[in-house]
């Protein structure tokens, strides 16, 4: 998925991590350097549109740089 974007975008930079730590606190490390982090919100059966899930709640109150939610 992400070579297709990079062929598409070849003037975006994207980085790719591993970190061995809980997903928020790896992600929220990562804001540290990012220009922007982009997250995905969740579709919930019994809620009219998707939701932030606790991931991406916990990144829009503690990033160090904007979050994008798709």
């Amino acid at each position: 998925m992400v070579a297709g974007l990079r062929q598409r975008c070849p003037q975006v930079e994207v980085v790719l991590r591993t970190f061995d730590s809980g997903r928020v606190h790896s992600l929220l490390e990562a804001t540290r350097e990012a220009a922007v982090v982009v997250v995905g919100a969740h579709g919930h059966p019994h809620r009219i549109g998707p939701r932030p899930g606790p991931v991406t709640t916990a990144l829009l109150h503690h990033s160090s740089c904007p979050v994008a939610i798709v």
